[in-house]
C-alpha cells in the first residue's frame, strides 16, 4: 500500500511540475509593452553606455587614477618564547615590516624578481597590466581589539597571543 501511495504522489509531483522560464524575459516583454517604462529603460541604457564608454576611454588613456587601496594587517607570533628580550622582539618587528614591504613590492610590480614574470610566465596571461593594482599593505597602528593590549599608535604585532579561541 505504501509503495502505491508513493507512486501516486510521485506521478502527481511530475505531472504538476512546470519548467520555470527566466523572469527577465517576462519582465522585458512587460517593459516593451509599456511605453513609459520602455522610455525610462532606454534612457538608463543610453546613460549606462555613455558612462561606460567614458570610463573605458579614461582607463585606456591613463587619465583615470584611482586612490591607493590601503590594507591594514596584523602580525602575530603566537608561539614566541616567553623569554623573548626586547631586542629579539624588535628583530621580529623588523622581520614583519620587511615581509610587508616584500608583499607591497610583489603586488605593485616593484620587486627584484619581476623579470621571472615578464620573461617567462607573463605570456600565459595576456592583458595583465603588471603593477596596476595600486594597493598598499600596512601594519595596522590603530583601532586594535581590546584583548590585544595594544594602544593606538602601536604597531599590530603581538607575541604569545592566540586569537580565535586558541590557548594563550
Amino acid at each position: 500500500m505504501k509503495i502505491k501511495l508513493l507512486l501516486v504522489l510521485l506521478v502527481a509531483q511530475f505531472s504538476f511540475s512546470q519548467e520555470r522560464s527566466c523572469a527577465t524575459t517576462e519582465k522585458m516583454e512587460e517593459l516593451s509593452n509599456n511605453p513609459r517604462m520602455k522610455a525610462i529603460y532606454e534612457n538608463h541604457k543610453r546613460l549606462f553606455e555613455s558612462e561606460f564608454e567614458r570610463v573605458s576611454n579614461e582607463n585606456l588613456n591613463g587619465a583615470h587614477r584611482r586612490a591607493t587601496l590601503r590594507i591594514p594587517v596584523a602580525v602575530h607570533f603566537p608561539s614566541a618564547s616567553a623569554t623573548l628580550t626586547e631586542s629579539e622582539k624588535q628583530c621580529l618587528r623588523n622581520l614583519a615590516q620587511n615581509q610587508v614591504d616584500i608583499l607591497n613590492a610583489d603586488f605593485n610590480a616593484a620587486n627584484s624578481d619581476l623579470s621571472i614574470w615578464t620573461g617567462n610566465t607573463g605570456a600565459f596571461f595576456p592583458g595583465v597590466n603588471t603593477g596596476a593594482l595600486d594597493v598598499s599593505f600596512e601594519i595596522a597602528n590603530g583601532n586594535h581589539p581590546a584583548s590585544t593590549g595594544l594602544a593606538n599608535g602601536a604597531l599590530a604585532i603581538t607575541f604569545r597571543q592566540a586569537f580565535g579561541g586558541g590557548p594563550n
